[in-house]
């Protein structure tokens, strides 16, 4: 299946937990990477916590997939290449059906500006 990729939650975020979805992804998709925009976060102080949800059952019941955090500021790799973006990948242990619903949150802990993308495979 090709990589699609879409924004559910995008712009001016305020302190706290800030929710997507719940979303119903394609059928037949093996993964998805949830990925956060650092492009407008070198000044934050505080660090930043997402998750995403899975449902197989049309969203009646949610297990916690996947999780991820990263701290405040600017990020450089190991050449000093500022990063603008981190990211998390999770799997499906099966192919998704018309069940598979998908739902996330961001949390901060001060306001900020980004985008969360889920990118679909």
């Amino acid at each position: 299946m090709a990589l699609t990729s879409i924004v559910p939650l995008t712009g001016a975020l305020l302190t706290g937990k800030s929710t997507f979805g719940p979303i119903t992804p394609p059928l037949g998709l093996s993964s998805v990477q949830v990925a956060i925009d650092r492009t407008g976060l070198a000044l934050l102080t505080q660090p930043i916590n997402w998750q995403i949800d899975l449902s197989l059952d049309a969203g009646a019941t949610w297990l916690p997939w996947g999780a991820a955090g990263c701290p405040a500021g600017q990020i450089t790799d190991i050449n000093l290449v500022v990063q603008t973006e981190s990211s998390f990948t999770v799997n499906f242990q099966q192919l998704t059906d018309a069940n598979t619903r998908l739902r996330g949150s961001i949390t901060t802990l001060e306001p900020l500006t980004t985008s969360v993308t889920l990118r679909m495979s």
